[in-house]
């Protein structure tokens, strides 16, 4: 019984989307949004029973532009004067107490008669009633992270209109019987339940209590900076000013269709009357919202995106609007309202809310206010003065009710649906990601289209199109290949031949033949022998034996091969005379071409002689030799190709070998020699490379073995080849749980011990100027481990989720990075989760890291003294960077010169061009660095001067000439000539001191060295620079008239 009581509550939560723990906080957000909600209904109901009980409908223009430029009023006091002054919970309170009061004043002067109560009350009443909501989405903004916010909104929303439902029986129940001013006392007693139960849900609050102290200093700039600096935010976010658009479309639509309202009912109704219909009518209207929120509203938010909703409302009053002009009447008008109101208060405004999320909570809740105040006097002023001047006209106001919502619905066209599946595609194209699903035909070239590839004037260009289509195999119509083998232009009839070589047609040898009689450019002909090899016979061995005494070399050895291959027993005696010829000769081409030959027609022909040359010293024949073994791949070279491997110099074509050796012999032996070689880190990830190259079972459960090495940087990337793998053909891993669910829980332990060690840091940092340093490290290393853990994920669960949930997260958009935790949190179990979120998510540090402490990730016993953790003590790096940051003498010659390359690598880090490498990354850079002190007035280089070296500034000041004249000023961590090192270019300009300067010069050649050495600080370096290259571009548009931003 209890086993089926779980399943049946697990089906619950996972139908409602609801986790078990949440279901405290949920529930007393219910109740809380509930009894606002049932306050508002009411509210809503006797106001309009009190003003138009006094008053007839030529005064609610009045009503609306009181009741606008008060809400202004308030909303800017009370962001300017309230919001970050005092605590929240007392500006709880106090809103509160002032909101009561004002419902107990107004009852009391209702007994006077006057008619002045009536008109002032329902617009103080509204005003704080617009407050008090803002106030509660806030508060729910902060106790909510935006991840739960998109699935618990829709469920609080459900809570509320229970709450409205209530409000508006009530007011229909009590009208006749209290009256409509006597339920003043029962808005009363809700408020004070209301605001309890405020105080009870801010303890679940994640916004830390310093959170509203940034803020205390732009709280003091003018009110008009406030101003500027919030319409930058707005126009600067497009999502936000759509949004706004939007909603003032809404609001003067809906204005105009309330002023049509309020006079059917004062034609029709008496106060207390009015009251009930009112009520009635919101009663109705919430119990439709309410079966919405059951029903649909959580699936489009979840299927179609949460502002996708924005455009139900101005569609709502449109159709609304349009039955109006036909027939107006108050049954039409109140069905206007209706939809509106089922719309507005169910998709569209938890759409609206989740809009502001992304926002911090003081950010969020000013923004609210402002935007609040500037909706009213955006639309009201305008709905009044159209209702003076239109003196009343149905008709015309009903058409300019029509049109602000059709604009409405134009302006939600723009919003492209966010959070959707297609704005999620949308943003893979943009990041030029290839959709390995797609399978889009290939593009068909046609002659026409090759010769204008190849007919160009830039060389480069032409044999890069010549490479591309040697790739396709082409197959054209004789007619239309006859004119590429006749063309003027040598590399469009080379392609020719290589599309004959495909179409290896016997009956296409006599126009090779041709070609080949007439042909003088050496490629060409290379690529005649190549064809025949697919298509001729031993009747033209004449002509390929006269061909061995060819001026080219290729054309020789492509002869040759084609002798052995197709040209029977007199062939392979001729061409055997002339390998061996090839191998007695002296010259490095030719022993090269002997080995190409050898590679073509099959290596375990000519073995002992293949492996003399595979042994030269000429690093030139060995890789040759390298390239022609895996033409022909024989086993027994294996031991040769791997030593090969290891060699920096003929890495890449020994990987181009070993990959066309069948998988079942290459696996064993590279895992063999990846825990054989336990020094040499280069040649483990060229082992990596290897393996990650066969697309097997085989090869990813090598790769989860590897998984378990200590190495960091090898741990990564044979996890990053596993997840690839995985992405490409779903291969099954259940077997190999046990060793990803291991490897997560260590990710777990070293992201929370990084976290801990950051906090310690910050408040313990000892030297507080080398401190940064670690700091970055420290943050670099989190960034790791989530890069780490979604890729973990990606072998649990569908990979390509995985994928771009971990695309999304990388996006410093915040509306993205949610999306990615959504999706974590609807795929992983429940306990990774709850271990998961709070490392990904932006939540307070004392709550990860009592969650860390709770689950024993965390390094209790150092106490602040972070350079004794284990992390630290076994990572070499970071215990370099930690001793070095405390600062404490040398004690040995190698420390020294550790703590001389550190000071090296902590200057060049400030340098812009190179701040956001890991210092790890730098460490090459700084080892070829060399300090140089030259005197004041001393010129570093001359303009027009080779650029040999670039400079960074430790100490001094510089000045940049050109042509003679000041173009810039340099200082302390400045750096200067990267520009030249990068192209060889001459210096642009002359550098000479200011001062006494301290610099580090890094030399052209060791810097090049360096970037060809390290594949990861190239990959770096390129980032960096394409970064400065679209800044720098970016700069230049700004600066250019508007007519040329094209």
């Amino acid at each position: 019984m209890s086993s089926l009581l779980k399943q049946g509550l697990r089906r619950v939560n996972a139908f409602v989307g609801v986790r078990s723990n949440e279901w405290g906080l949920l529930l007393l957000m219910l109740l809380h949004f509930s009894v606002a909600l049932c306050n508002q209904s009411l509210q809503r109901s006797l106001n309009t029973g009190l003003f138009l009980g006094a008053f007839d409908s030529s005064w609610y223009p009045w009503y609306f532009l009181a009741e606008s430029i008060l809400t202004f009023v308030l909303s800017v006091v009370y962001s300017r004067f309230v919001l970050g002054k005092i605590d929240r919970k007392y500006e709880s309170i106090g809103l509160g107490l002032i909101f009561i009061g004002i419902l107990l004043s107004g009852r009391f002067l209702l007994l006077s008669k006057a008619a002045w109560i009536r008109f002032v009350l329902p617009i103080c009443c509204d005003t704080f009633l617009g407050l008090t909501l803002l106030q509660t989405w806030s508060l729910y903004g902060d106790c909510l992270d935006s991840r739960k916010a998109k699935r618990l909104f829709p469920l609080i929303g459900f809570g509320g209109t229970i709450g409205a439902i209530s409000g508006g029986w009530i007011s229909l129940s009590l009208a006749s019987s209290l009256g409509t001013e006597n339920l003043l006392f029962i808005c009363v007693l809700l408020l004070s339940v209301f605001s309890g139960l405020s105080l009870i849900l801010q303890r679940y609050s994640l916004t830390h209590p310093g959170a509203n102290a940034s803020t205390q200093s732009a709280e003091q700039n003018s009110l008009q900076e406030q101003l500027q600096e919030f319409m930058k935010g707005i126009l600067g976010n497009r999502l936000l000013l759509l949004m706004i658009l939007i909603l003032i479309s809404v609001r003067a639509s809906s204005t105009i269709a309330d002023y049509h309202l309020q006079v059917q009912l004062r034609g029709h109704f008496s106060q207390n009357e009015i009251t009930a219909y009112m009520g009635t009518y919101l009663a109705i209207t919430n119990i439709c919202v309410l079966i919405i929120q059951a029903l649909v509203e959580n699936r489009l938010i979840n299927a179609y995106g949460v502002v996708f909703g924005m455009a139900l409302t101005p569609v709502a009053l449109s159709m609304g609007m349009g039955y109006f002009i036909f027939r107006p009447s108050l049954f039409s008008i109140t069905a206007t309202k209706f939809f509106e109101q089922i719309t507005r208060n169910s998709v569209f405004k938890t759409a609206t809310e989740l809009v502001y999320l992304p926002f911090d909570s003081t950010t969020r809740r000013q923004l609210k206010l402002t935007v609040n105040g500037i909706l009213g006097l955006a639309t009201v002023p305008l709905v009044s003065l159209a209702i003076f001047v239109m003196q009343g006209n149905t008709l015309g106001l009903a058409i300019l009710s029509l049109t602000f919502a059709l604009a409405g619905i134009l302006i939600s066209l723009e919003l492209k649906k966010p959070y959707t599946q297609s704005l999620h595609e949308s943003l893979m194209r943009k990041r030029l990601l290839v959709d390995e699903e797609s399978n889009e035909s290939p593009i068909q070239l046609s002659s026409a289209r090759i010769e204008e590839s190849l007919a160009q004037d830039n060389p480069e260009m032409v044999l890069f199109s010549l490479e591309l289509l040697k790739t396709h195999a082409l197959r054209l119509p004789q007619d239309q290949l006859l004119p590429l083998i006749e063309h003027e232009n040598p590399y469009v009839r080379e392609t020719a031949m290589h599309i004959l070589r495909h179409q290896a047609n016997p009956d296409l040898v006599d126009i090779v033949l041709h070609l080949l009689r007439h042909e003088r450019v050496g490629r060409v002909r290379q690529a005649c022998f190549q064809a025949l090899q697919h298509m001729g016979d031993e009747s033209i061995n004449a002509i390929a034996i006269e061909h061995l005494k060819d001026t080219h070399l290729a054309v020789q050895a492509e002869a040759t091969v084609f002798l052995f291959t197709r040209g029977g027993i007199e062939g392979v005696l001729a061409g055997a005379e002339h390998l061996k010829s090839l191998m007695g000769s002296q010259k490095q081409e030719e022993l090269c071409a002997a080995a190409s030959i050898m590679g073509a027609i099959g290596i375990r022909y000519f073995r002992k002689d293949f492996a003399e040359l595979l042994a030269s010293e000429a690093v030139e024949i060995r890789k040759v030799c390298l390239n022609a073994a895996g033409l022909t791949p024989e086993p027994k070279l294996m031991p040769q190709l791997f030593k090969a491997l290891e060699d920096r110099r003929t890495t890449r074509e020994a990987l181009y070998s070993l990959q066309h050796f069948p998988a079942e012999l290459i696996l064993p032996q590279a895992v063999k020699e990846f825990k054989k070689n336990t020094s040499s880190h280069d040649y483990r990830q060229e082992l990596i490379r290897l393996l990650s190259s066969f697309e097997t079972p085989q090869a990813i459960a090598s790769l989860l073995e590897i998984l378990q090495e200590p190495h960091v940087r090898h741990k990564y990337q044979a996890l990053k080849a596993c997840t690839n793998l995985r992405r490409k053909l779903m291969f099954n891993l259940s077997e190999y749980n046990h060793i990803i669910h291991y490897q997560i829980q260590r990710e777990f332990r070293f992201g929370y011990s990084y976290y801990f060690l950051l906090s310690l840091l910050q408040s313990n940092p000892i030297n507080r100027e080398r401190a940064p340093l670690l700091q970055q490290e420290l943050k670099q290393r989190i960034l790791f481990v989530q890069n780490m853990l979604f890729k973990l994920f990606a072998l649990l669960y569908n990979p390509n989720e995985m994928y771009k949930a971990y695309l999304n997260f990388k996006s410093q958009a915040p509306h993205y990075r949610a999306l990615s935790l959504e999706v974590l949190n609807y795929t992983l179990s429940r306990d990774l989760v709850e271990l998961t979120l709070p490392l990904m998510d932006e939540i307070p540090m004392e709550k990860r890291l009592a969650l860390g402490r709770d689950r024993d990730f965390i390094d209790a016993y150092i106490g602040q003294s972070w350079w004794s953790s284990t992390l630290i003590q076994e990572d070499l790096w970071l215990n370099r960077i930690a001793t070095w940051v405390r600062n404490p003498a040398p004690s040995t010659e190698e420390e020294k010169n550790v703590f001389q390359l550190l000071d090296k690598v902590f200057l060049l880090k400030k340098t812009q061009l190179f701040n956001q490498f890991r210092a790890e990354e730098l460490t090459p850079v700084a080892h070829t660095a060399e300090e140089i002190l030259l005197p004041v007035n001393t010129r570093v280089f001359k303009q027009g001067s080779p650029g040999d070296a670039f400079y960074v500034i430790n100490k001094g000041e510089v000045i940049v000439e050109r042509n003679g004249r000041e173009v810039t000023r340099l200082g302390t961590g400045e750096c200067f000539g990267e520009v030249e090192i990068l192209n060889a270019s001459p210096r642009l300009g002359s550098v000479r001191t200011l001062s006494n300067c301290e610099l580090l010069r890094i030399g052209r050649e060791d810097f090049i060295d360096v970037v060809e050495t390290y594949p990861v600080f190239a990959r770096s370096l390129l980032e960096i620079l394409s970064k400065r290259l679209g800044e720098n571009l970016t700069q230049m548009e700004s600066y250019l008239p508007s007519s040329q931003h094209t």
